[in-house]
């Protein structure tokens, strides 16, 4: 999605039944536009499957929905919040664009693309790396 989105330059939106913290943590400053249905949806074909996995004696999943039309949640995220949160998300790709591109396409690694987004966050050297087996200052 991030090497599609930066080809295309346009915004990655990541709508998802839930969302690690850690990945909201170093997605959302880069400008992706993170928004979490709290429900797994299936679809209409599938209700079999879905009622299944809903069984207490099975999965048990609580937050199903089946059904092939986007739920009101949905809408009002597409209709009401995405606009209003795009020109903000607009700035921050645009300022780590070159990052989420390297990541995206697997021209840099997970370690190295968190590094260097929290580096640029901070105002740090991106280029600095330290020897993991050499304690650094902060380490005492």
């Amino acid at each position: 999605m991030l090497a599609k989105a930066c080809a295309l330059d346009a915004v990655p939106v990541l709508i998802a039944r839930r969302i690690p913290f850690v990945t909201f943590k170093l997605l959302y400053p880069c400008g992706l536009v993170i928004w979490q249905t709290y429900r797994q949806r299936y679809p209409a074909a599938d209700q079999a499957l879905a009622v299944l996995a809903a069984d207490k004696r099975l999965l048990g999943y609580f937050d199903i929905r089946v059904g092939n039309e986007p739920d009101t949640h949905l809408r009002r995220f597409l209709q009401q919040n995405l606009p209003d949160v795009l020109p903000r998300a607009r700035e921050r790709f645009e300022v780590y664009k070159d990052l989420l591109e390297a990541y995206g396409t697997g021209h840099m690694s997970y370690p190295a693309f968190a590094a260097r987004v929290r580096r640029r966050q901070s105002g740090a050297p991106e280029d600095y790396e330290y020897d993991a087996e050499e304690p650094r200052e902060e380490d005492g």
